[in-house]
């Protein structure tokens, strides 16, 4: 594989300290470790802060060592990630659709803050709207070529990995559903977490496959993030997200080329679950839509739509159990009161029908978005492209997995679905840079400052 420098770089010779660390390949096509951190050295100091950001959003270390819980490490990483995202030198190419509606959907989620049933318990929660605003910044601000593309979905693999390989050995050894923590401490969330690991990896290694320079480190890397990840989705016992993979990997397979062959695939998976799903989990499946949990949840979805129907501009963001609370608890069927187990409900009992309406709408859109990034680069087999088509697809079938389970869980403002918005804008626009759509300001003044990531980890044109 040939490296070909741009004519930026040729244009003059580049320091001694730039030389050293230039990287023979596009970030860590070769499966390397090594070259992985030495391509994260490289690059700027932004993509650190997004990638130490995700870490204490995601694994919450500061809850697994008490020691270091002496700050609020989430709203400090964000604030730094978004200040080394403004310094940066700028490699965005303009707005999209994806990114006007996600403006307008933070809006209107800030706007029923002052007109909610109970304004105090919005504006008590101001935090997590915010953070995912700025998340989605430094998402889009950031990873703006195929490197950055690539050293982040590497980043996030391994952030994850903290919690599929302890799911995977928990579902081996037998012990039950394995916890997560912060967002996914529940089982639930943390089964539809994995499912998003399993297909962004999935499809990022199968996409790495042709550029590998060692098979068994390829079946190592295989074995070790989509593999744990979809032995995590089975040990979640999460009926959600088992039906949600289960759906976007049947849409993956069932499709040419070879389709005979995929079929035979899906046929010989889904033996594979049935040996290795515990019969307990069986028997859930069995009794969906009659137990206790099926039962709470469906009149949980009845007292939503009243709502919904009694208020068309919605209670208020954060002001589902508020205005429960006060008006439907005589009708709860348990004790305590729950959220409302569906995260469509929320979003139109919340937020209105404009604000629902709008989460759909946002919803489609990035499906559609990420079906164009993958077309405009279904010809083209330089690395590049290949990386940021697989960030596309595993986007996409991720985000139907999560669609899926959202219906039966309230994860609307986990920070899955707006990472998942964020990547979808990110690789569309880095798409059309690859094809010549847009050109950057980056490209049309070359500037020394900016040579340290652009140049010392070239891309490769051709493999």
């Amino acid at each position: 594989m040939q490296v070909v420098e741009s004519a930026a770089a040729a244009s003059h010779r580049l320091p001694r300290r730039v030389r050293r660390t230039r990287l023979p390949d596009l970030a860590s096509v070769d499966l390397k470790l090594g070259t992985y951190f030495r391509a994260m050295r490289a690059e700027s100091f932004a993509l650190t802060a997004l990638c130490v950001y995700m870490t204490f959003e995601y694994l919450r270390p500061q809850g697994m060592f008490p020691v270091i819980d002496v700050i609020p490490w989430g709203l400090t990483t964000i604030v730094i990630c978004t200040l080394a995202a403004l310094a940066a030198p700028s490699g965005a190419s303009g707005l999209n659709i994806i990114d006007a509606l996600c403006g307008l959907f933070f809006v209107v989620l800030m706007s029923s803050m002052l007109t909610a049933y109970d304004p105090s318990a919005s504006f008590a929660q101001w935090l997590t709207p915010v953070s995912h605003a700025l998340m989605f910044f430094s998402v889009r601000a950031i990873l703006t070529n195929p490197n950055r593309l690539l050293l982040f979905t590497i980043s996030f693999a391994i952030i994850n990995f903290k919690f599929s390989q302890y799911s995977a050995r928990a579902f081996f050894r037998g012990g039950g559903s394995a916890m997560g923590a912060g967002w996914f401490s529940n089982t639930g969330e943390l089964g539809m977490e994995m499912g998003i690991m399993f297909f962004v990896t999935l499809c990022l290694v199968l996409a790495l496959k042709p550029f590998a320079k060692s098979r068994r480190r390829w079946l190592v890397a295989f074995a070790v993030f989509p593999g744990t990840a979809f032995l995590a989705v089975l040990g979640s016992g999460s009926r959600a997200s088992q039906l949600g993979v289960a759906v976007a990997a049947a849409l993956m397979l069932i499709k040419p080329p070879q389709l005979l062959r995929k079929l035979i695939a899906l046929g010989a998976l889904v033996a594979a679950v049935a040996v290795l799903l515990p019969e307990s989990q069986k028997e859930r499946f069995r009794s969906a839509g009659d137990d206790k949990t099926s039962q709470s949840r469906i009149a949980y979805w009845d007292i939503g739509k009243a709502i919904i129907a009694d208020n068309p501009m919605g209670v208020g963001y954060a002001n589902w159990v508020p205005y429960y609370s006060r008006f439907y608890r005589s009708q709860s069927v348990i004790r305590r009161v729950e959220v409302s187990h569906n995260s469509y409900i929320d979003a139109f009992v919340e937020l209105g029908y404009h604000g629902g309406g709008l989460f759909l709408l946002l919803l489609a859109t990035s499906f559609v978005v990420n079906f164009r990034t993958q077309f405009r680069l279904k010809h083209r087999v330089d690395a590049a492209s290949v990386i940021t088509r697989s960030v596309a697809r595993g986007t996409n079938l991720s985000l139907l997995a999560t669609c899926i389970a959202a219906f039966f869980m309230s994860v609307l403002y986990y920070p899955v679905f707006w990472l998942a918005f964020a990547m979808t804008s990110a690789a569309y626009q880095v798409s059309r840079g690859l094809t010549g759509a847009v050109s950057t300001r980056s490209s049309a003044k070359p500037k020394l400052r900016a040579s340290r990531s652009t140049h010392a980890a070239a891309i490769p044109t051709s493999a």
